[in-house]
């Protein structure tokens, strides 16, 4: 099997050789490269959406609200202090391992919280993941979006993506809101509440 590696004299993906790989590895390294390509492990695809949303910090720091976070997008207690974690700076940071631990935990809390709602069985890995992100970021959504869960839950999609478009939440998180409005648009119902 052909390896792809940066060719040193163009920086354009090649093989061992230094020959410019076939188009479709070509089109591959940059999806991959730029993040475009879903790994189909909706864990691993969350990490990454989770990464760019929440930010990644090996060192405690104020969120957009002030509050104490660390690794992804991780709350240290109330938020009010460091912590357990203010022995961790820039130049003396967590370990990434530390940070992946954290991460496994907050994720496993929230995708918890959103199994919880009778829509995500339901829903394709693309509603899946919007409603995970929403948990990551809000908590439980019972508190604050029940119409938009309803929405969800009825499969109604387009409404569910605008009442987030529409949002206070939006204007707070800008892009993020409009990966998760998209998310939505692309959620489908492989599960019926009612089976034949």
């Amino acid at each position: 099997e052909m390896g792809v590696t940066i060719s040193n004299k163009n920086g354009l993906p090649a093989d061992e050789n230094g020959d410019i790989v076939k188009a479709n590895a070509f089109t591959d390294f940059f999806k991959n490269l730029f993040g475009s390509k879903e790994s189909g492990d909706i864990k691993t695809d969350m990490m990454v959406q989770l990464k760019k949303h929440e930010g990644y910090k090996a060192y405690p720091y104020k969120d957009t609200e002030g509050k104490w976070t660390i690794g992804i997008g991780h709350l240290i207690g109330d938020g009010s202090t460091k912590g357990s974690y203010a022995q961790y700076s820039k130049s003396n940071p967590m370990t990434d391992a530390d940070v992946q631990d954290l991460f496994n935990e907050d994720y496993e809390e929230h995708v918890n919280i959103a199994k919880g709602y009778p829509a995500f069985d339901k829903l394709n890995d693309s509603g899946r993941k919007a409603l995970i992100d929403l948990t990551f970021n809000m908590g439980d959504l019972t508190r604050g979006w029940p119409n938009t869960l309803a929405m969800l839950n009825s499969g109604d999609f387009e409404g569910a993506a605008k009442a987030i478009e529409g949002s206070k939440y939006a204007k707070q998180v800008g892009n993020r809101a409009k990966t998760i409005a998209k998310q939505i648009r692309n959620a489908e119902i492989i599960k019926s509440d009612v089976e034949a």
